[in-house]
């Protein structure tokens, strides 16, 4: 993930819809996390998806319970490497179990599994790694 122009659509989107979203810019893989409330982490999506990412891929649904990331709704976090990507989803116990099992790519999508769906929140995981046939 190295386009300015891109990064910025995604920061924006994150604005407007509420969410919280973690990025891994810079040399490949570019991986995302991004948690909002149900529905509008959805339409977040919808502007990822636009963006035409290569290798972009919906892997997994999975529910989740209230916020794990550490970041504010309508913020987005910027890391580097993998390695702190790793660290910063690692301060969550839940987040640190899924990024050991599915680090090897790939996206997934999670939704909450409270009983007011308007008050749950998903999550939205991709990975834009290229892939060898």
């Amino acid at each position: 993930m190295t386009s300015v122009k891109k990064i910025e659509k995604i920061t924006k989107a994150a604005k407007k819809l509420d969410c919280a979203v973690l990025l891994k810019t810079g040399r490949p893989p570019g991986v995302m996390l991004a948690e909002g409330e149900v529905g509008k982490a959805e339409e977040w999506l919808d502007v990822v998806k636009n963006l035409r990412y290569k290798n972009f891929e919906l892997m997994k649904k999975e529910g989740v319970e209230g916020r794990r990331l550490d970041i504010p709704a309508g913020k987005v976090r910027q890391l580097e490497s993998l390695k702190d990507y790793g660290i910063e989803v690692g301060k969550d116990e839940v987040l640190r179990k899924w990024w050991r099992l599915h680090m090897g790519g790939g996206m997934i999508l999670l939704h909450s599994l409270g009983q007011e769906p308007e008050k749950g929140l998903e999550m939205v995981w991709y990975d834009t790694r290229t892939r060898s046939l």
